[in-house]
Parts: structure tokens; sequence; C-alpha cells
């Protein structure tokens, strides 16, 4: 019986509302594809609303982010003026900013808190980090607007991991070159919004649209990928193998997989013993016999150490 989860599942997909858009939002600007930051605004009634999983994604943010400003709070670091809207009427944008905080009390800095899948926050260490994943992409173009409308000079990315509630922080310096662009994007939007709206066929409207982007993995996470590719089928298709001699070497893939990181495992914990041993020595060279397996080492030329299992001895 599965009643209670049912019941919060409900609940979770009941919270998707969709509201029309009337400028550009902050949080999204940095998105890669301009088409989607157009049908934001012009197709929004069509936008696939997150399923109830994604909303509880949405909750986890919502919870850290407290998690993360009360943190600083005890910390003896002041949040100030958490959630304030931010607003610039040339670049038609609007968002709402974290919060704000200081070391010192003439000298504020922008802080948006972000969480983060244990494998994504270890892979994040600078701001070219958040260049490589698309979705990633969009949070140093959120925080340089608010930096940019605030009149800052400075703001931070708090990340949260998502596993361990450890945090990590990616300071970014106001880039008014970054910000030219953004603005300069803005305009393409609104141009294309605005013709949009007086077009007064499907496919004068299509005409007004920015070009597709060329990534379909990005397409597929798309909330507004069946108005955009409605012939393309993101879902991926069950093919049946009818083949044993295939289905045999899988079944021995999955079998081998927990064996093969167990040796791998042993084996580089052996060659370290092997390899301190040597050192230990002040040996060139070495070889060992225990029981009846022979292990021999060797240093190359440039130093490194070159260990191999020659076998059994008879």
């Amino acid at each position: 019986m599965t009643m209670i989860v049912s019941k919060i599942e409900d609940w979770l997909a009941s919270q998707g509302k969709r509201f029309p858009a009337h400028v550009n939002r902050a949080s999204e600007i940095g998105h890669e594809c301009e088409r989607f930051l157009v049908y934001r605004r012009t197709r929004w009634q069509d936008e696939i609303l997150p399923d109830a999983k994604l909303q509880a994604v949405f909750m986890i943010g919502n919870i850290l982010e407290e998690f993360a400003f009360d943190l600083m709070r005890k910390a003896g670091l002041p949040v100030i003026e958490q959630q304030v809207m931010i607003e610039d009427k040339r670049m038609k944008v609007t968002g709402h900013a974290d919060a704000t905080s200081a070391f010192e009390p003439d000298d504020p800095f922008v802080v948006e808190i972000k969480t983060a899948h244990p494998m994504i926050w270890n892979q994040i260490n600078t701001v070219d980090d958040l260049k490589k994943k698309p979705w990633l992409k969009k949070y140093p173009a959120q925080v340089q607007l608010y930096m940019f409308i605030r009149g800052y000079r400075r703001g931070v990315i708090l990340f949260v991991n998502k596993s361990t509630g450890w945090l990590k922080e990616i300071w970014m310096d106001l880039d008014l070159d970054f910000v030219a662009e953004i603005e300069d994007k803005c305009k393409r939007i609104n141009f294309a919004v605005e013709v949009s709206e007086l077009a007064k066929t499907d496919e004068e409207k299509e005409a007004c649209l920015p070009a597709r982007i060329t990534d379909r993995a990005t397409c597929g996470m798309c909330s507004f990928r069946h108005v955009c590719l409605p012939d393309v089928n993101f879902e991926a298709e069950l093919k049946i193998a009818d083949d044993p001699e295939f289905e045999a070497k899988l079944k021995r893939v999955v079998a081998a997989k927990p064996l093969t990181a167990e040796m791998t495992a042993l084996e580089k914990e052996v060659k370290s013993r092997i390899k301190a041993t040597a050192e230990a020595e002040k040996l060139e060279s070495i070889r060992i016999s225990a029981g009846n397996v022979l292990i021999s080492g060797k240093k190359d030329a440039k130093g490194a150490w070159r260990i191999a299992f020659e076998g059994e001895e008879e």
C-alpha cells in the first residue's frame, strides 16, 4: 500500500501553477536558448508544469536556502533584505534577490543560495565551472544582474550540498561586459516578443522566433519542447533484444561490475604498499613473493613506479 506517498504525490502535483510573464526573469535570462525565453512570455499558458518529483526538489531547495541563511546568522553574518525585488525597466527584467550581506557596513554584496547534487557540488569551484552545465549557466547571469541593478560590486553564490548540507562559495565581481551581453540579449528577446504579438498567423509568429539550439539533451528537458518540436519524441523507446547470446553477455557484464570495482581497489592498495616498501628501502626495483604470487616493481626514466603482477610461482 502507498496511501501516504500517493496522497503526498497528488498534493505536490497540484502545486504547479502557470502565470503570465510580461517581462524577462533574472533567474532565467542566462538560459542558453533564447527561443525558450520568448516562449516564457508568449506561450506561458502552454508550459508543461513541474511534476510531483520536481516540485519536491523545489521544496527541498527552499528548505536548504533557509538552512544556509540560518547558518550565516548563527555565524554572525548579517542577512539583509531577503527576497527583495529588483527591476530594470530598460531591459524589462525583474527578479527577487535571495539576500544581501556585508563584512563591512559600506561594502554590501549579493548572496544567492543554490543547491546541488553531491556529484555536481564536487565539480564546481569557479565561475568557469558553472559554464559547463546548461542549468548552471543561468546562475552567473542572475547574480551579475542583481549586482548591476543594486549597484554592488561583488556577489556570491552559496552552494548547499543536498546530501551533506555542506556549503561552498563562488565569488564574482561585477562584470560590465557580461552585463552588456545580457542587456543585448534582453533587447533581442523583447524585440521578438513585440513582433510576435503583432503577427497575425502562426507562420508569421514562427518567423519572429529566435533560432532553435542544437543541443537536443537540453531540448528534452525544456518545458516548451512540445510547442517548439512537436514532432520529436524525447521519450527513450524501449527495444526488446531477442538474442540469447547478447543477453548472456549483458548478464555477465552486470555480474562482473562489483567484482571489477573490488579488484581495482585491491590492486591499487597492493601497488601502493609495494611502492612504499621499495621507497622506504631506497630501491630502484623490487620483487616480492607473497604466498605463491610474484610481484615486481621498477622505476621508469621519469621516476614513476611501474608495478606488475608476474603471476603464480611454480
